[in-house]
C-alpha cells in the first residue's frame, strides 16, 4: 500500500505544471480533493480557460489534473466555480439605407412658363410638386402702418435676378425619411435632450398628439441637419438644392401681394331668379390660409390643408416657422443690397419665417421675422427647400 501510494505521488509530481498562479476565484478556498483512484490532494482550485482541465495549488506545487480524474462531488464543486461562458457577440447588421431613386420628366434647369407652374420630383415614385418663382422686383418688409409691424421690418425695394423653384409644402416626415432614412422618433431618439430648445419630459410619448405621419411636416430638426438635407439630396440628383434665401421666401410667400398676408381673391358666380349671371368678389381670410394659436388643435397639421397663396405654395402662413439660408440681423435691411440680397456676413443666429402652429396671428404675417441658433431644434420649426436653376 505504501509503495502504491509512493508511485502515485511519482505521478502526480511528473505532470507538475510552468507557469505563473492565475487569480484565485473568489469563491474558492482550500480544501481536500478526492481523486478516483481513492487519493486526496489537499490545496485550492485556480480556473483556466477552454478546457476540462482542473489546476489545483497545493502549497508551492501546481498539479493539473482531468476533470474526469475527480471524484464526482468534486467534479460538480468545478463546475459550481466555472462561470458559465458568455453568448458570443453578434454584431448587429449595420443600417441599411433605403434604395433612392430620384426622376423628373422636366428640367428644373429651365424656368417655368408662368408663376406658380409646377414641376414634379419623383422620389421612390412618390410625388414632390415644386412650384414657379420668377424673377422679379417686391417690396420687401412691411410699412409703418401696417398693423403689428416692427421695426426691423424696414420696407425696403428688393430684385431677385434669377427665378427659383419652391417646394409647394414644408418638408414632410415622408420626405425627410426617404431622403435620410431616418424617422421623427429617431430624430427624437438621437438629440433627446436637445441643444437650443425645451423638450418636454416625454417628447417622444408625445409625438403621436403632437403630429406624427407621412403628410406632416418635419420638425426637430436643426439648421444643421436642413443643411445637410439638402447637401445629400443635391447629391442624389444632381439638382441644386438649398434652403431659400430670407429674399427668395418672402418674395413667394408675398406672390404678388402687398399686405399682411397673401390673400388671393375669390370669384364667386351665381344666377338669380331670372337666370342672370353675377359675380362676386370677396378675398380669403388669412385665417382661412394659417394653422395658428386660435385654429391648429393644439398641435402640428398635415401640409396642404389651407389655402394655398397666388403661386400656389401651401403653409407659407403658419404650420411651422421655416428655416432660411441666411443669418439675422435685426438691422439688416437697413443695409441690405438691392438685388439678390444673401443676408449679412456674420451672426451667431439663422432665420426663421412664417409662423407656426401656437403662433399668434399676427406672427404670421409675410413680412415677420425671427431666429435660432443653427442647432436649435424644437416642435415648432420646419423647412422647405429651393431648387436653384443652374
Amino acid at each position: 500500500m505504501a509503495r502504491f501510494f509512493a508511485v502515485t505521488l511519482i505521478f502526480l509530481s511528473l505532470i507538475l505544471v510552468r507557469g505563473i498562479a492565475a487569480q484565485q476565484t473568489p469563491a474558492a478556498e482550500e480544501r481536500s480533493w478526492l481523486l478516483l483512484n481513492g487519493n486526496q490532494i489537499r490545496g485550492v482550485y485556480e480556473p483556466l480557460e477552454g478546457d476540462d482541465t482542473v489546476r489545483i495549488r497545493a502549497g508551492q506545487k501546481i498539479y493539473e489534473l482531468n476533470l474526469a480524474d475527480l471524484a464526482p462531488e468534486d467534479q460538480e464543486y468545478v463546475k459550481s466555480l466555472t462561470p458559465a461562458s458568455p453568448e458570443p457577440e453578434v454584431p448587429e447588421p449595420a443600417a441599411e439605407l433605403p434604395v433612392f431613386t430620384a426622376v423628373s420628366h422636366e428640367d428644373f434647369n429651365l424656368p417655368g412658363r408662368e408663376p406658380g407652374d409646377h414641376r414634379s420630383l419623383l422620389i421612390n415614385g412618390i410625388e414632390f410638386r415644386f412650384c414657379w418663382c420668377p424673377p422679379g422686383t417686391f417690396m420687401m418688409g412691411s410699412p409703418e402702418n401696417e398693423q403689428d409691424h416692427e421695426n426691423y421690418e424696414t420696407l425696403h425695394e428688393v430684385t431677385l435676378t434669377r427665378g427659383f423653384w419652391l417646394l409647394e409644402t414644408e418638408v414632410t416626415q415622408q420626405l425627410w425619411q426617404l431622403v435620410t432614412g431616418r424617422t421623427i422618433k429617431d430624430e427624437l431618439t438621437l438629440y433627446q435632450p436637445n441643444v437650443g430648445g425645451v423638450f418636454e419630459p416625454d417628447e417622444i410619448g408625445n409625438i403621436e398628439k403632437t403630429g406624427f405621419g407621412n403628410t406632416y411636416p418635419i420638425y426637430f430638426i436643426s439648421w444643421k441637419e436642413a443643411e445637410e438635407f439638402c447637401r445629400i439630396l443635391s447629391e442624389k440628383t444632381g439638382l441644386s438644392v438649398a434652403l431659400p434665401t430670407e429674399a427668395q421666401w418672402e418674395y413667394a410667400c408675398r406672390a404678388g401681394s402687398i399686405g399682411p398676408f397673401a390673400v388671393t381673391q375669390v370669384e364667386e358666380t351665381s344666377l338669380d331668379a331670372n337666370g342672370i349671371e353675377s359675380t362676386r368678389l370677396s378675398m380669403i381670410d388669412p385665417a382661412d390660409m394659417c394653422w395658428y394659436f386660435d385654429n391648429s388643435k393644439n398641435g402640428v397639421q398635415p401640409v396642404k390643408q389651407r389655402e394655398p397663396n397666388a403661386w400656389k405654395l401651401y403653409d407659407m402662413h403658419g404650420n411651422l416657422w421655416e428655416m432660411c439660408a441666411d443669418r439675422y440681423s435685426k438691422d439688416y435691411y437697413a443695409v441690405s443690397p438691392g438685388t439678390d440680397p444673401q443676408g449679412p456676413q456674420t451672426g451667431e443666429y439663422r432665420v426663421n419665417r412664417g409662423g407656426c402652429w401656437f403662433s399668434y396671428l399676427k406672427f404670421c404675417r409675410s413680412a415677420c421675422r425671427y431666429r435660432n441658433a443653427e442647432d436649435y431644434r424644437y416642435k415648432n420649426l420646419g423647412f422647405r427647400i429651393a431648387i436653384n436653376p443652374r
